[in-house]
């Protein structure tokens, strides 16, 4: 049986040998005729012209004109053999087109390999194209929910706000007279010489966010030797004249459980494992905390043997070596606290760690990682909350709980912010000042002032401080400063624990 590309090809070869036998007799014909009117126009005689010149003007002479020719008419059979030979030749043409046409819109057969691959190039680039719409599909619902999600916050925050508010104590209204905002500018160099300009103090000044008046950063004075910090003072290796706490290691009458409780006879680990202040203090008191112990060794051993014992200290419970630093620092006549990791800002970004307090989390959760803190084996009087932590406005009732337990165990819960105008907890001591940022030293001096400042007006004040370097050479310096001298014997302030002011600030609540 013969296939059809055979029968194709067999049909397409004998239109080529037709056309090819037309063509060969519509030339040979065409050649015929050409021939025979050549041979007619040779052979018949040219007609006699003559010119008769006698009666010819003489301005014909000058300018002639060629004579008027008579028009030798063709004979009547070779104009009918042309006009013949032309149709013949058009109607030869048009047959040789048609067979052209025919050869040509026969169709090809297709080689069923071939078909296949435009199939399946058919079939990836629909799925390409579908891909493509789904992905296009995927980033808009992306940054639909990327719009969505500030509302959602908002309202989130809102709602927890709403909750905290529920469970907060209630705070007295405090009538607050409007200040006007001040205006500072920046100082303007006005000497020629830059070079002068920029070695002498700076005298200026910037309005910090707190609204607070805070200098210029002292960068540069007469040299930039000058202008660091002594770090020798936070260099020393043994602490020198200081006396230890009574209680270095976890008293067993003050644990049940692991965890800290009242003694029977009323006892408190607040109490037991305080510094003791031998009189009451005849001027305005300071208590001074140091916050973020632990974390790097080498401030670690620097604040424990540098700072005066009047320093209170709080370690991360993350150190691997949290039991030697607590106890170095009470040998050395610091009393100790423990740093309580929260969550202070959007999880999981602000990641607190597996021991911090986290929105979200099931309560049982939060509460066994308070328990894991609070578990350490060492003797602290009390917890002090993250900084800038927001977990209290995200649980708010947890929060709650978890410092009345807090309070229940005999020990202090110190805040993590010292913003006037965020809500806290009752039986929480909020710092009046906070030193976690701003970390160049004429923005620390300039808040040390501020304690000393609030400590004059209200008879004491507490101050909070992130453990830096810098931190520590700028409080030594301020503690230093206040040292009673023979010119000056009474000193503008004294310096207590932490524990002293919790006990003055209980017994005036009451």
């Amino acid at each position: 049986m013969i296939s059809a590309a055979f029968d194709s090809e067999k049909k397409k070869s004998s239109a080529r040998q037709a056309f090819r036998a037309v063509a060969g007799l519509a030339a040979v014909t065409f050649l015929f005729a050409a021939a025979g009117v050549y041979w007619s126009f040779f052979d018949t005689p040219l007609p006699a012209v003559k010119f008769v010149l006698k009666n010819a003007p003489t301005v014909e002479l000058i300018s002639p004109r060629p004579p008027e020719k008579n028009v030798v008419q063709a004979p009547t059979g070779n104009a009918e053999l042309i006009k013949e030979i032309e149709e013949h030749k058009k109607s030869v043409d048009a047959a040789a087109e048609s067979l052209k046409q025919k050869v040509e819109a026969a169709p090809e057969p297709e080689d069923p390999a071939v078909v296949e691959l435009h199939r399946e190039q058919a079939r990836q680039a629909d799925e390409k194209i579908a891909q493509i719409a789904a992905l296009a599909q995927e980033r808009a619902e992306k940054e639909r929910q990327k719009q969505e999600l500030p509302a959602i916050v908002a309202d989130h925050e809102k709602s927890a706000k709403e909750e905290f508010s529920a469970y907060a104590p209630p705070q007295e209204p405090v009538a607050k007279t409007p200040k006007a905002k001040p205006k500072f500018t920046l100082p303007v160099l006005k000497s020629p010489d830059l070079k002068t300009a920029l070695t002498k103090p700076s005298a200026g000044y910037y309005l910090h966010e707190s609204g607070e008046r805070l200098p210029l950063p002292e960068l540069v004075h007469t040299t930039l030797v000058e202008s660091l910090p002594n770090f020798a003072a936070i260099k020393q290796k043994e602490a020198k004249g200081t006396l230890p706490l009574t209680a270095i290691q976890p008293l067993p009458s003050l644990r049940k459980d692991g965890l800290p409780v009242k003694a029977a006879n009323g006892l408190t680990p607040s109490k037991a494992y305080a510094a003791t202040v031998a009189e009451k203090p005849a001027v305005p008191y300071i208590a001074v905390l140091l916050s973020g112990l632990g974390r790097r060794s080498n401030v670690t051993e620097s604040a424990v043997n540098s700072m005066p014992a009047a320093v209170s200290m709080s370690f991360s419970p993350y150190t691997p070596r949290l039991k030697e630093y607590v106890e170095n620092a009470r040998k050395a006549g610091h009393e100790t606290l423990l740093d309580m990791p929260m969550q202070h800002g959007t999880f999981p970004e602000t990641d607190p760690g597996p021991l911090g307090l986290v929105g979200g989390l099931p309560e049982h959760e939060n509460h066994n990682r308070l328990h894991k803190v609070m578990g350490a084996d060492v003797a602290y009087i009390g917890l002090a909350a993250q900084r800038n932590q927001n977990f209290s406005y995200y649980a708010a009732a947890e929060m709650k709980k978890f410092v009345e337990e807090i309070d229940v165990r005999g020990l202090i819960m110190i805040a993590g912010s010292d913003e006037t105008d965020m809500p806290i907890f009752e039986k929480t001591i909020r710092p009046d000042v906070y030193i976690a940022d701003n970390l160049y030293r004429a923005a620390i001096k300039a808040r040390l002032e501020k304690v000393l400042k609030l400590a004059r007006e209200n008879g004491h004040a507490f101050v909070r401080i992130e453990a830096y370097p810098v931190t520590m050479v700028a409080l030594i310096e301020f503690m230093k400063s206040l040292t009673p001298t023979e010119e000056n014997p009474v000193p503008q302030a004294v310096f207590v624990p932490v524990s002293y002011l919790a006990q003055q600030t209980a017994e005036a609540k009451k």
